[in-house]
């Protein structure tokens, strides 16, 4: 949950990108960073997803995995979860884009990069980010506090740009052709299942779908609701401005920017249909020196071609960027009408909630708050 303390207007929106990106103005379905009172409930949003995609061999693994991790581990849900995040998310990834061979222990390595840096960079961030909203939640929020603070959550997508471009830079560069069409394939699959989801369905039908999708987020934080208050919820997602059109012409405008991307990466690393060595492509000098600390001692060879760093991560940045804020005029004013409905629909239904409701909240994002310290101190 994302938007302000609960995202009640439901609604689906894409979530058809490379990879975990961070969290501004985007799908409340969308796989993204942990932040404030979402922590635990965008966790286990990502481990129901991977139980629908994959086929039933990767839904027994990545069940057992999560579920014996939980039996030894004697953590919490939250902590589980995002200890073994590199293994969900590289399951995700593989999803889109069969790894090869020779792809797959690099992916592995720049996932577990990836979470040292968010735990040491980002959840002190965000544990800063749930006392303080800990503290708002005893009382009423105005509108316009939910908002700013989700933007000062948001504006840490710099960082997250930073942190992607040069491991994403030589990945997508690395793809083949294969892997290029399975990507499609998969965006044609998962569109033909949002579609039957949220399109061809009946506006009363797409209603009581975001109706209860908001009570579901809203009583994870907050507890039992109400008659009341899930009507109050059903009329915020009304009134949400969600428009599933709008949504699936969102999706595929991120889809065609992800595989324009891959194209223009391929060509500057003039890669052939079968692909390039991600060993090779990572150890050239060309492609930036973090990149080259990252796999340093890995066999690889110098004669493979590659983008130079500079220009093959500004691709990169670009490409991320438009997925947060989309290039086309209309869809970026749909995004931010989102974006902004969600901010208000938060603040509005928080002043709807009753004290014992509230405590029940700030208890609950104590323990985020906890579970955040205990992940901070805990080595990967």
């Amino acid at each position: 949950m994302n938007h302000a303390i609960i995202d009640p207007v439901g609604g689906s929106w894409s979530d058809q990108q490379l990879a975990p990106h961070p969290t501004r103005r985007t799908s409340a379905h969308t796989p993204k960073p942990l932040e404030g009172a979402g922590l635990a409930s965008t966790l286990a949003s990502v481990f129901r997803r991977l139980n629908r995609w994959g086929p039933p061999r990767r839904l027994a693994r990545v069940g057992s995995v999560a579920l014996m991790a939980l039996i030894l581990s004697g953590c919490s849900v939250v902590q589980s979860l995002y200890n073994n995040s590199p293994q969900l998310v590289y399951w995700w990834l593989d999803d889109y884009l069969d790894f090869r061979q020779d792809q797959r222990d690099w992916v592995k390595a720049q996932l577990q990069d990836i979470l040292a840096w968010h735990r040491t960079q980002q959840l002190p961030l965000y544990l800063t980010s749930i006392n303080q909203l800990t503290d708002l939640a005893r009382g009423e929020i105005a509108p316009e506090v939910g908002c700013a603070f989700v933007q000062t959550l948001s504006d840490t997508h710099k960082a997250w740009l930073e942190q992607w471009s040069a491991p994403l830079a030589v990945f997508l560069a690395s793809l083949s052709r294969a892997q290029v069409q399975h990507l499609q394939k998969a965006f044609e699959r998962k569109n033909k299942d949002w579609a039957k989801e949220w399109l061809q369905v009946s506006d009363k039908e797409r209603l009581d779908l975001q109706t209860d999708k908001g009570i579901e987020q809203a009583q994870d934080l907050y507890g039992t609701l109400s008659a009341t208050q899930k009507d109050a919820l059903r009329q915020l997602a009304q009134d949400s401005g969600y428009d599933a059109k709008k949504s699936l012409a969102l999706r595929h405008a991120r889809q065609d920017e992800t595989l324009h991307t891959i194209e223009i990466l391929r060509g500057m690393s003039k890669t052939p249909d079968k692909g390039l060595s991600l060993t090779a492509l990572s150890a050239d000098p060309r492609l930036g020196e973090q990149n080259a600390n990252r796999n340093a001692g890995a066999a690889a060879s110098s004669s493979a071609p590659a983008a130079p760093a500079q220009a093959a991560q500004a691709v990169v940045r670009e490409w991320l960027e438009k997925l947060l804020d989309p290039a086309d005029p209309t869809l970026r004013a749909y995004n931010t009408l989102r974006w902004n409905m969600n901010c208000q629909a938060s603040s509005r239904f928080h002043a709807l909630t009753t004290p014992q409701q509230r405590e029940r909240a700030r208890v609950r994002l104590t323990r985020y708050a906890k579970d955040a310290q205990a992940l901070m101190a805990t080595a990967p």
